[in-house]
């Protein structure tokens, strides 16, 4: 079966004019949750996915379209289902059969987070943009090394148009990846061009944003936030990062927004980013500030926090420079594992070759 449909085809049923509806991309998943996954089903027509789910041999469980999102390509509309499963046991794998009322069937795997004991680990990736090609060389090494969790950390795409999203984010390897692993992300400037995200992407939903918010993965919580809405002192995105840190009592707290608060380059750093990290992210002992924005690898420790700056996705790699915190830099295609347990996290940073580049361990003992 092939990943991604690319062309529509309409079948018509001869001598009854029934329309045969089309699942047009390899569902994937999002919203993970302890309990909970968001399937995603990209269709040609709004007529309701059914999706059975279960852990063999047990009883199937049934969900149905929850509400969908439109999106339209060439006077084509397209329209992308989310299904949330629920009832679910951490650290499982589940098998799936999604099919609409009038179309064909898809079946596959997905697995679900980690609970709080044991070994978590997730990949990170930012500025997947404009290169394909390396985003697949990336998803192919970061399914070889099996994570619970793919986070992007925005700018998946250049413009944010249909097109980019499904042929250069969504490229086979990526969907293969996908499909299987949860993934969420950040909303990245380009990304932002055009609301297409919000057709592909779902959000946590406690934040009473759609393009923001948090959640809980085995010992780690985390926030996400949208760079290119205000985070200003006193904004509603600002108030809800505070509030959220403040409540959580996960052991390791993990912040992932697009653009770097600290940035070495022409963009200057972000005063309300700044005040923003020192004000909340210190003081509630945030652990990670990962972010992209800027084409080069580089961690910076600021206030016992460390900021690492993930840009090598596939955009066009820039120089590094460093602020006086650098700790390392490099300019050249990367991704991230971050492994999380009792009483450490411990990073590497590999190329899209599979060269360890850099490595540290963070370790705290309350």
């Amino acid at each position: 079966m092939k990943l991604k449909i690319i062309f529509i085809f309409l079948i018509v049923s001869l001598g009854t004019g029934i329309t045969e509806s089309k699942i047009i991309l390899t569902p994937y998943i999002q919203y993970i949750s302890r309990d909970s996954v968001c399937l995603m089903v990209e269709t040609d027509t709004p007529d309701t996915v059914f999706v059975k789910y279960w852990l063999p041999p047990e009883t199937q469980l049934e969900k149905k379209t929850s509400f969908y999102k439109e999106v339209s390509e060439k006077r084509q509309t397209f329209f992308v289902h989310r299904i949330f499963l629920s009832d679910l046991i951490t650290f499982k794998e589940y098998q799936y059969s999604a099919m609409q009322e009038k179309g064909q069937t898809i079946e596959g795997k997905f697995r679900t987070a980690p609970d709080t004991s044991g070994v978590f680990r997730f990949a990170v990736v930012a500025d997947t943009q404009s290169n394909p090609e390396i985003h697949s060389a990336i998803a192919i090494r970061i399914k070889k090394l099996n994570p619970s969790l793919v986070i992007y950390a925005g700018d998946m795409t250049e413009s944010g148009t249909y097109n980019e999203w499904i042929k250069d984010f969504f490229t086979e390897d990526a969907v293969s990846l996908l499909s299987g692993i949860p993934f969420t992300a950040a909303i990245g400037n380009h990304d932002a061009l055009n609301n297409d995200y919000k057709a592909f992407l779902q959000f946590p939903r406690n934040s009473g944003n759609e393009t923001y918010g948090s959640f809980d993965i085995g010992k780690a919580h985390v926030l996400i936030l949208n760079t290119e809405l205000s985070l200003k002192v006193g904004s509603a995105q600002f108030k809800f990062a505070e509030k959220d840190l403040k409540q959580s009592k996960s052991k390791w707290k993990i912040v992932v927004q697009h653009k770097p608060v600290y940035s070495p380059r022409k963009f200057g750093t972000n005063k309300d980013f700044q005040y923003l990290s020192d004000s909340v992210f210190v003081p509630n002992r945030v652990d990670f500030v990962l972010s992209g924005h800027v084409h080069f690898y580089q961690r910076n420790l600021i206030l016992g926090l460390q900021h690492l700056i993930l840009g090598g996705g596939g955009g066009n790699l820039l120089d590094p420079k460093k602020i006086d915190e650098t700790v390392f830099q490099k300019s050249q295609f990367h991704f991230a594992i971050i492994e999380v347990d009792q009483y450490s996290i411990f990073v590497k940073i590999y190329s899209s070759g599979g060269e360890i580049i850099d490595s540290f361990e963070v370790v705290h003992y309350y």
